[in-house]
């Protein structure tokens, strides 16, 4: 299966369990990288865009209204797990 989105026609969120939202994107090559940007409209979830090494991590975590990229539960950092 591929995925692919325009900005008008984004892949959308459809899971939720406690952490919130999120969307989970089967990859058969993991080769390089790929690009998102998280969006609500036309208004972007950061000014960054996020680009994501896949040969290093099997999944990653980003939160509202920030572009950092975390390749683990950011909870657990932040003591609120």
């Amino acid at each position: 299966m591929v995925f692919e989105s325009k900005w008008d026609k984004p892949i959308l969120f459809n899971q939720v369990d406690k952490f919130g939202v999120f969307l989970y994107i089967p990859i058969k090559d993991t080769l390089g990288e790929i690009g998102c940007i998280l969006h609500k409209g036309d208004e972007k979830n950061s000014v960054k865009d996020v680009y994501v090494n896949l040969e290093q991590f099997g999944e990653i975590w980003i939160l509202q209204d920030s572009s950092q990229v975390f390749f683990e539960n950011p909870f657990k950092r932040m003591s609120i797990y």
